[in-house]
């Protein structure tokens, strides 16, 4: 497989195909699962455009294999780089505590007795 230098840090696969793209960014095996399903969804549309999957270096060849046979672009990309403070700012523990996930609560067209009696008796 050839691979083309696009600019500093960017390398592709096969030339672009389109003037427009779908753009994803995949940086682990369980990312390239959801881009696949992402990818799949696109092809769907019979849309002209390029599906284009940026993939860094902690991505497999493996992982990457559904992507290419469904005929995305796959182009390599370095991370930018990032300082400690972003890091540490971006920590998934960081942003947990600072913006607690809450489940909330039904809302009340989900509970049994709505349901029911807006269903009625049949009458």
């Amino acid at each position: 497989m050839s691979v083309t230098q696009l600019s500093e840090g960017l390398f592709a696969t096969q030339p672009a195909r389109s003037r427009h793209a779908f753009v994803t960014l995949v940086t682990n095996a369980d990312y390239a699962m959801g881009a696949t399903a992402l990818a799949r969804s696109i092809r769907h549309t019979n849309t002209p455009a390029d599906i284009v999957v940026l993939h860094t270096g902690g991505v497999s060849e493996q992982a990457l294999e559904p992507l290419a046979s469904l005929g995305c672009r796959l182009v390599a990309t370095d991370l930018l780089p990032l300082s400690d403070a972003f890091n540490q700012r971006h920590a998934r523990r960081n942003v947990h505590e600072n913006a607690p996930f809450s489940k909330g609560r039904k809302p009340e067209f989900h509970s049994r007795s709505t349901i029911s009696a807006s269903c009625g008796s049949g009458n």
